[in-house]
């Protein structure tokens, strides 16, 4: 009868040691859904307006603000189109950030398939890959005219992606 007292408290022994051995914990879930953020293109697409080539190979920009310089000044014609920047506005879940990211899409090119070169696509955000919250911003960039471009009419396209951080 000894042996047996022992053995089961042996036994109740040991399952007590075991069942102290695992234990369960838990945390609270939670969850926040918010509006998709978009991005639409606005009235203005951007435009470098008309101009002439030089005799050397030259370059027109036209800043987020819409201000159009040329590294060569014979290229400048005062008719034609007016040069803007291209416009945007974003919706967004108030509260939340967005990144920026530009990238040329299409150079421009004419009815020949002729190119220009589009580079330098920036925007008006004080800090495109970070940190945004207005509503709507402009873009602008630089085109490089070689002296071989033809005179005709170019059409190219940017793309504009803002992304929730």
């Amino acid at each position: 009868m000894k042996k047996i007292t022992l053995l089961v408290t042996a036994l109740m022994l040991s399952a007590i040691g075991f069942s102290q051995n695992t234990q369960t914990g838990t945390a609270d879930v939670n969850a926040v859904l918010v509006s998709p953020i978009t991005i639409e293109k606005g009235t203005n697409g951007l435009n470098f307006g008309s101009f002439t080539k030089s005799s050397v190979a030259g370059s027109v920009t036209v800043t987020p603000g819409g201000v159009r310089s040329f590294t060569q000044t014979d290229m400048e014609v005062s008719t034609g189109s007016t040069p803007t920047a291209a416009d945007f506005t974003v919706t967004l879940e108030d509260g939340e950030t967005y990144s920026v990211t530009t990238a040329v899409t299409q150079d421009p090119k004419n009815a020949d398939d002729a190119t220009l070169t589009l580079r330098d696509v920036i925007t008006n955000l004080e800090n495109e890959t970070t940190g945004n919250t207005a509503t709507s911003f402009t873009v602008g960039g630089t085109l490089d005219v070689p002296t071989t471009a033809a005179a005709a009419t170019y059409t190219g396209e940017i793309s504009v992606t803002v992304t929730y951080e």
